[in-house]
């Protein structure tokens, strides 16, 4: 057997989740670092619905952020415990060597429910890969997946990324650049997908080009504060997998939980492509972005199995 099989079937059967019942109270502070989106919501959900209580987690509290960046940097300092990060920053913080681990999954990718798709203009002329060379798409930000996984389908089916211009341009903006043909193409994210439908047409699940089904985000602590609190991290992937089942049985309540703590129309979420949350980190839908990441930041791949915490 391959060493990377080796490690992904270890990585995977120690990270197995556990579903913890009226487990013994533990106490010790999580303070968790959340974001409002589809694919955060599962720590809002567990607290409304008491899965963190009964895996025993007694002191819990959720902090909400913006954004990646600082949200990174609490976690780093010590000023939360727990947060909420895609995969290619977990692949870049690992090669960086930052002492980051994932705990518990928070989103999966699946071709068959696509939460971001390649759009152009409804009138666009624009229909293959090789159609893009030498054009301008934006993105939601530069140098994430957001790029990664377009400028993999363009080389994947005949055309030349490097020829392509990329901008990062907020969601919003990107539709109606697309719509009046400043820009050529966008990779629009939901919940703004069906907002771009009216005037823009999709063209490919460029998401794909990374694999039909991967993880895209992780709950993430540093290898210190797992050491110290492993029972602690324990419970809160069970906690995360029992919330997970619970959620992707639940979308209409979901939407409407994450309606109230995002802002958003809950019509709007119960229209959209929803995130699938799994409830375990399989290293080997893990590894395609390792791969991806690598191969677009020009550094050596590593087996995902190095990113997940073993209980």
């Amino acid at each position: 057997m391959k060493r990377r099989q080796a490690l992904s079937m270890t990585a995977g059967a120690l990270a197995a989740p556990l579903f913890i019942r009226d487990a013994q109270a533990d106490d010790t502070p999580v303070r968790i670092a959340g974001v409002t989106t589809d694919g955060g919501g599962q720590v809002y959900y567990a607290r409304e619905m008491g899965f963190f209580k009964k895996a025993g987690l007694t002191n819990v509290t959720i902090e909400t952020f913006s954004s990646g960046g600082p949200l990174a940097s609490a976690v780093a300092s010590g000023a939360v415990d727990i947060g909420d990060m895609n995969t290619v920053s977990l692949v870049r913080a690992h090669h960086q060597r930052l002492p980051f681990i994932s705990v518990a999954p928070s989103g999966l990718y699946q071709s068959n429910e696509p939460t971001s798709v390649l759009m152009v203009k409804a009138s666009s002329p624009l229909k293959t890969a090789s159609d893009f060379d030498g054009k301008t798409i934006a993105v939601s930000a530069l140098g994430g997946i957001a790029q990664i996984a377009p400028t993999q389908w363009i080389d994947q089916h005949g055309g030349q990324s490097s020829t392509v211009k990329f901008l990062e341009m907020p969601q919003p903006d990107l539709i109606a650049a697309i719509a009046s043909g400043r820009i050529d193409a966008g990779l629009v994210i939901e919940p703004y997908v069906a907002n771009a439908k009216p005037v823009c047409r999709v063209i490919a699940n460029c998401f794909d080009s990374i694999a039909p089904k991967f993880v895209l985000a992780v709950y993430f602590s540093t290898t210190d504060w797992t050491k110290a609190h492993p029972e602690t991290a324990r419970r809160f992937h069970a906690a995360m997998a029992e919330t997970a089942v619970w959620a992707n049985k639940n979308r209409s309540r979901t939407a409407d939980m994450l309606s109230k703590i995002a802002k958003l129309p809950a019509d709007d979420l119960r229209q959209m492509k929803r995130v699938f949350y799994p409830t375990d980190i399989d290293p080997a839908l893990l590894q395609p972005v390792v791969d991806s990441t690598a191969k677009f930041s020009n550094f050596a791949t590593f087996p995902a199995a190095e990113l997940i915490f073993k209980a």
